[in-house]
């Protein structure tokens, strides 16, 4: 009997230890659970998510439930996790929030949201699911890296520019003078700002502006001038073996950039405005998740208020998707801010075959590049 009544005792305090490590768990004050948040690791962007996510968990204004941070190793682990079950919220790029939204995976919360955060109206017709079940954080865009120790220019005024300061680095050097970490997005980004579309039809790809373009990249893979590679890009001119190169603001995270320009990407000279491509990250509300719209709409209000948006953009050299100035304090995240403020973002095709045609693409120039040395 005594036994037994110890063995009693021993089962009831686990039973209340389990029950208070549930609550702690748990929302305090309603017992409900957790808003889930599901997210890549690995990037600045991740990073200040959760510490803001922690910070919004043990606010005294919090109006509801708790947020939970699940985060995966890589994108395929998370696609395999999210083929089982949803998520509330889900941090992705536009391309599979688009794609999502085609399938009605997504939620239309804007009935919910008190104040539904301000998007530009060009980012918007984008898409419908922007601003109601999708919610871009930040812009990851081309820029122009420069290492002013060996380039002494900031800036270029058009493309031609450059590459004639290319040809003449190359004829002195007898090094390449720029390289870029995507042929297809340097192409897209051209023909957008000559006022045409680029498709990545390698075979069929044809008119005046996407010719003279090959034929300037040619000239230039053909005196050496342009490096023909394009992984570590950024990083080749950070450690100076590049002068300079067209990449993704999101390389330049973490990076040490003194010593360097960041400026806007230079346009043709027969451009007709100034809209630059980019790729939007953010948060898209699944149709899978169990918590409430209610409860989701809180989390994603108190995010877009009072810059906190703006500084996890900042965090992942991400142009803010919200034209907050005040919350930037960084000289690179300002300049993405006014790279974003004076073009129209045109958000990249996420058609799955369109982006297969861009790797093709990219392969294939890249191929035809080296074999013209």
């Amino acid at each position: 009997m005594r036994i037994f009544r110890g063995l009693l005792a021993v089962l009831i305090a686990a039973g209340i230890i389990a029950g208070a490590a549930f609550f702690a768990s748990s929302d305090s004050s309603t017992g409900r659970g957790t808003v889930t948040l599901w997210c890549v690791d690995g990037s600045g962007l991740t990073d200040k998510l959760k510490e803001a996510v922690g910070d919004y968990n043990s606010s005294p204004n919090r109006t509801g439930l708790p947020v939970e941070v699940r985060s995966f190793e890589s994108e395929e682990k998370l696609a395999e996790a999210f083929e089982i079950s949803s998520p509330d919220i889900l941090l992705c790029a536009h391309t599979r929030a688009f794609s999502l939204s085609s399938r009605e995976k997504l939620t239309d919360i804007s009935a919910e949201l008190l104040s539904a955060p301000r998007y530009s109206p060009a980012v918007t017709g984008r898409n419908p699911c922007i601003g109601r079940s999708f919610f871009p954080i930040g812009f990851d865009l081309p820029v122009l890296i420069i290492n002013n120790t060996l380039c002494e220019k900031t800036s270029f005024d058009s493309l031609e520019a450059l590459l004639t300061e290319a040809s003449a680095y190359t004829a002195e050097t007898d090094d390449p003078f720029f390289g870029c970490d995507g042929f297809s997005k340097l192409f897209s980004l051209m023909m957008l700002r000559s006022g045409k579309t680029f498709s990545a039809d390698f075979e069929n790809e044809s008119g005046k502006q996407y010719i003279d373009l090959y034929n300037l990249f040619a000239r230039a893979a053909f005196d050496g001038s342009m490096y023909t590679e394009t992984e570590n890009t950024a990083q080749y001119v950070s450690a100076g073996a590049l002068p300079c190169a067209i990449v993704s603001s999101s390389s330049l995270a973490g990076m040490e950039l003194d010593g360097m320009s960041v400026s806007d990407v230079p346009a043709p000279a027969d451009a007709v405005n100034a809209d630059t491509v980019g790729t939007a990250l953010g948060f898209a509300v699944t149709n899978g998740g169990s918590r409430s719209t209610s409860d989701i709409a809180a989390f994603i209000s108190w995010f877009f208020e009072e810059g906190r948006c703006a500084q996890c953009a900042e965090s992942s050299a991400l142009a803010s998707a919200e034209t907050v100035s005040d919350a930037l304090t960084g000289t690179l995240s300002k300049t993405l801010s006014a790279i974003a403020e004076k073009s129209t973002v045109s958000l990249t095709e996420y058609d799955p075959e369109y982006v297969s045609e861009r790797e093709s693409f990219d392969e294939r120039f890249a191929s035809a590049m080296r074999n013209l040395r």
